[in-house]
């Protein structure tokens, strides 16, 4: 009776072998997963979104492979430790792989949990306690940066939705092929060289490429907010505006000329700041 109870303390009870391969083989099916979406992301031809200044959709990649390298490291502490048959911790290790698998878009604050759990441990690593608090330190400057770099990006991809002053407005935007989008005070809009890149058949006209004209605020069919440009001159009277759409959640950043293009599709034209 003693050396069972000695067992079941130990994390090594008759359940818990069971649990513990089935919990393998869950986390080796969720690594696969994360490696399709993995490989996807990268080698797909996905459409390149212009609002995206920050580089959001490369720190979702890097969340993509950062679940990767968890289920991985899973998968490895187990089959390192099966020998020890401590199958209660080798669940637990698995637990905590699979939740920062699903989370894997807050990679930062894992990198500071895991970096505070290192630096609590109670023997020393490999008898240089030092290692403890420099991991810490890492980890935790790792966590600030990730996290800024994830909240710029955010924001930077989102529909702008603040107060419609011209301020805010005004001044020169310029596209991805040196084009530029000059917004005046007064209403006036001109352009030079205003062709965007990735710009599908009929989402930018000619007539935009070097032009004068009126701008205005506009409201989205999502209630964002819009700058119609309206080009005059001669030929022009009646022409439909073109709507271009504001991101940035803290300031605008980004003029994204509207598409309806697939996602395999060029991407749609933008001008920034």
């Amino acid at each position: 009776m003693h050396t069972r109870s000695a067992e079941d303390s130990d994390g090594s009870g008759p359940l818990l072998r069971p649990a513990c391969w089935l919990m393998v083989v869950f986390t080796v099916l969720l690594t696969g997963v994360a490696l399709l979406l993995a490989v996807a992301t990268e080698f797909l031809l996905w459409v390149q979104d212009p609002a995206d200044t920050g580089h959001y959709g490369l720190y979702l990649h890097t969340s993509n492979w950062w679940a990767v390298v968890l289920g991985l490291s899973g998968i490895l502490c187990v089959w390192l430790r099966r020998r020890e048959r401590r199958w209660g911790r080798s669940v637990w290790i698995l637990i905590a792989c699979d939740l920062g698998m699903l989370l894997a878009v807050l990679w930062p604050v894992q990198l500071l949990l895991g970096g505070v759990a290192f630096a609590a441990r109670g023997v020393p690593w490999r008898g240089r306690r030092w290692w403890h608090g420099a991991v810490a330190l890492a980890g935790a400057g790792a966590a600030v940066a990730g996290s800024l770099w994830g909240y710029t990006g955010y924001e930077a991809d989102q529909p702008w939705r603040g107060a419609p002053t011209n301020l805010v407005f005004t001044g020169i935007w310029r596209s991805g092929d040196g084009g530029t989008l000059r917004l005046d005070r007064d209403g006036r809009f001109t352009t030079h060289g205003a062709d965007p890149m990735g710009v599908a058949v009929g989402d930018w006209p000619d007539r935009l490429t070097n032009a004068e004209g009126t701008w205005a605020v506009g409201i989205g069919a999502e209630g964002n907010l819009l700058i119609d440009l309206t080009p005059t001159g001669d030929g022009l009277d009646g022409a439909d505006p073109v709507h271009l759409w504001l991101a940035g959640a803290r300031v605008p950043s980004s003029l994204i000329a509207e598409n309806d293009a697939s996602v395999f599709d060029d991407a749609m034209p933008g001008f920034h700041r």
